[in-house]
C-alpha cells in the first residue's frame, strides 16, 4: 500500500496563517489598506461568490451591482474595497480554520466567516449580515506566508 502524502500543517504555520487572516479582517474593518501589502502577494487572486457559484455583485440593498467581485491582483481588490467599503461600518469574524499542506511552500486554509455591515452615514438601506467560508491558499515567500488566492463562498445573507 502506498502511504498517503503528508498534508499536516505545523502549529507554527497555522498560527502564522491565522494571523494573516485576522490582519485581513482588521484591515477591511479599519480600512487600513496599506496592510494588504503584508497580507497578500501582488498577483493574488480573489473572488467572492454566492453558494450557487454566481459571483457577488453587491452587499447592500441599493448598491451599484455592475462590478463583479472578482480580482486578479492585490491592487485591484484594494482599489475596489476603498470605494465599496468607504461609507460602511463592518465587522468580520472568522473561526480558527482548517489547514492542509498542498506543497512544501503552499497551504490551503478554510475559514468560516460572519460579517455585519451597514452604512455609517444613514440607515436608509439598513444592515447586512452574511456568512460563508473563505477558501484560501497561502504561499511561503522569503520566510513569510502570504495570501496567494482567496475564494469566498457566501452561504447566508440578509439585507
Amino acid at each position: 500500500m502506498t502511504p498517503a502524502p503528508n498534508t499536516s500543517v505545523s502549529i507554527e504555520v497555522m498560527e502564522a496563517i491565522r494571523g494573516k487572516k485576522q490582519l485581513y479582517c482588521q484591515a477591511v474593518d479599519t480600512k487600513t489598506w496599506a496592510d494588504f501589502e503584508r497580507i497578500a502577494l501582488p498577483d493574488a487572486t480573489m473572488v467572492y461568490k454566492h453558494a450557487d457559484g454566481r459571483i457577488v455583485t453587491n452587499v447592500l440593498e441599493g448598491q451599484d451591482s455592475s462590478q463583479p467581485y472578482k480580482f486578479d491582483s492585490r491592487d485591484d481588490v484594494v482599489a475596489f474595497f476603498k470605494t465599496l467599503l468607504g461609507p460602511l461600518q463592518t465587522v468580520h469574524l472568522v473561526d480558527s480554520g482548517s489547514f492542509e499542506r498542498i506543497s512544501d511552500d503552499e497551504v490551503r486554509a478554510v475559514f468560516v466567516m460572519i460579517a455585519h455591515s451597514g452604512l455609517s452615514t444613514e440607515s436608509k438601506y439598513g444592515h447586512s449580515i452574511s456568512g460563508g467560508q473563505y477558501h484560501d491558499v497561502y504561499k511561503m515567500v522569503n520566510g513569510e506566508w502570504f495570501l496567494k488566492s482567496l475564494e469566498y463562498v457566501m452561504s447566508y445573507q440578509r439585507l
